[in-house]
C-alpha cells in the first residue's frame, strides 16, 4: 500500500511511479468492496440504495482518454458505478465517464504539489468540456503519502489539508472521504439535477421554470431538448464557465 513505501526521512515514494498508481487503485477498490457490503446489509430502502454509488478506479493508468482534446495523459480516473456493481476496474474510462481524476507524484515538495495541481486543473477543464451537466468537480492529488482533495467551484478552487496516509488518522480520513462520496446524493458531487442526457433520443433534456411576461415565475417546470452544444463550458475561470 501507499503508506508502506514512503521514505520517512525524505518524504518520497520509494517504489516506481507505476507501483504508486497500483497502490492507489487497490486502496480505492478495497474501500469500495466494504461500501458495497455495508449498503447491502443496511436497512436502507430500495430507493435510498439507488442513490448510492461505488467509487471505482479505472483499469488503465497514465493514459489518454478517448475524448481528450489534447495529448495530456491522466494518472488515474475514478468512475461512479451502481451500488451493486461488481468490484472490477473499468477499462480506459473517458472524461465523460469520470467522477474524479487522481494526479500522483513521488515527492511531496512544493514543486511536486504545484505541478500536480496544475495538471489536475487541465484534466478538470476537460471534464467540464464533455460533461455538460456538471456544476462542480472534485479531484485528488497524491504527493508521496499526502492526499488532498480539491473542489472546483464556480468562482474558486478549494483544497483540503493533506491527509497523511502514512498515519492511521490520515488513512481514516481518506477512507471516510471515499465513503461519504459514495453515499451522498448526486447534488453534492456536482451534478445538475435539472439537466440529463437521454441516450435513447441522443439528446439533452434541461428543465426550466416558465415565467410570465412580467418576469414572475408561474411555478411550472417545462422540459426543453437539444442535441447541439453551441459553446462548451471548458474554462475554469472567466468566460465559458458553468
Amino acid at each position: 500500500m501507499i503508506h508502506s513505501k514512503v521514505d520517512d526521512d525524505k518524504g518520497t515514494f520509494t517504489g516506481s511511479e507505476k507501483a504508486m498508481y497500483r497502490s492507489i487503485q487497490s486502496f480505492v477498490a478495497y474501500v469500495a468492496h466494504f461500501v458495497k457490503g455495508g449498503i447491502q446489509s443496511s436497512n436502507l430502502s430500495a430507493e435510498a440504495r439507488q442513490g448510492c454509488r461505488l467509487l471505482l478506479p479505472g483499469q488503465n493508468v497514465d493514459y489518454k482518454p478517448e475524448d481528450s482534446d489534447d495529448s495530456t495523459r491522466i494518472d488515474i480516473g475514478l468512475v461512479a458505478s451502481k451500488h451493486d456493481a461488481a468490484i472490477e476496474l473499468r477499462v480506459k474510462p473517458s472524461y465523460y465517464r469520470l467522477r474524479a481524476v487522481v494526479e500522483a507524484k513521488k515527492g511531496k515538495g512544493e514543486g511536486d504539489l504545484r505541478d500536480a495541481f496544475a495538471q489536475l486543473c487541465e484534466y478538470t477543464r476537460q471534464m467540464y468540456a464533455v460533461q455538460h451537466n456538471l456544476r462542480t468537480v472534485f479531484g485528488f492529488t497524491v504527493c508521496a503519502g499526502d492526499i488532498r482533495i480539491y473542489h472546483f467551484g464556480h468562482s474558486k478552487i478549494v483544497a483540503s489539508e493533506p491527509m497523511d496516509v502514512t498515519s492511521p488518522n490520515g488513512r481514516r480520513a481518506f477512507v471516510e472521504l471515499l465513503v461519504n462520496m459514495s453515499l451522498c446524493d448526486d447534488l453534492q458531487p456536482g451534478r445538475d439535477p435539472t439537466m440529463q442526457y437521454l441516450p435513447e433520443l441522443r439528446c439533452w433534456q434541461i428543465d426550466c421554470p416558465d415565467s410570465s411576461d412580467d418576469g414572475s415565475s408561474s411555478g411550472v417546470i417545462s422540459p426543453y431538448y437539444f442535441s447541439n452544444i453551441i459553446c462548451i463550458a471548458d474554462h475554469l475561470l472567466g468566460r465559458h464557465t458553468r
